[in-house]
């Protein structure tokens, strides 16, 4: 059974997300086990991966690119020949979801559970 959110368009501002949220919701993850609560007020989350290669998981398609990058651990900041980066220098990925997968895998490995 599929859930539906009700959304807004993103600010013209911020370009981000307005706030719709009148209730929690759980919105189950099935491909990745897990689960996602959108409750009123909250701006942000952590994520609750046991490491960074489950965050990897949640973008294939990055993951994907990455195959072809030049160095096996590359992490896709400044390394050379990194097949991630010219992909969103191209269009090929996007460029604010790959900030995304960036923020995520920054914050995770900056905590005490991560890496």
């Amino acid at each position: 059974q599929a859930s539906t959110a009700a959304i807004k368009a993103l600010s013209a501002h911020s370009q981000e997300g307005q706030h719709t949220t009148r209730h929690s919701t759980l919105f189950r993850l099935d491909n990745l086990k897990g689960g996602l609560i959108d409750a009123p007020g909250v701006r942000d989350f952590a994520v609750a991966a046991q490491n960074v290669l489950a965050i990897d998981r949640a973008y294939p398609d990055i993951l994907k690119v990455a195959q072809h990058c030049r160095f096996n651990n590359c992490s896709h900041g400044q390394e050379p020949s990194c097949a991630v980066l010219a992909a969103v220098a191209s269009g090929a990925l996007d460029a604010r979801r790959f900030e995304n997968y960036q923020s995520l895998k920054n914050d995770r490995q900056g905590s005490p559970h991560g890496a």
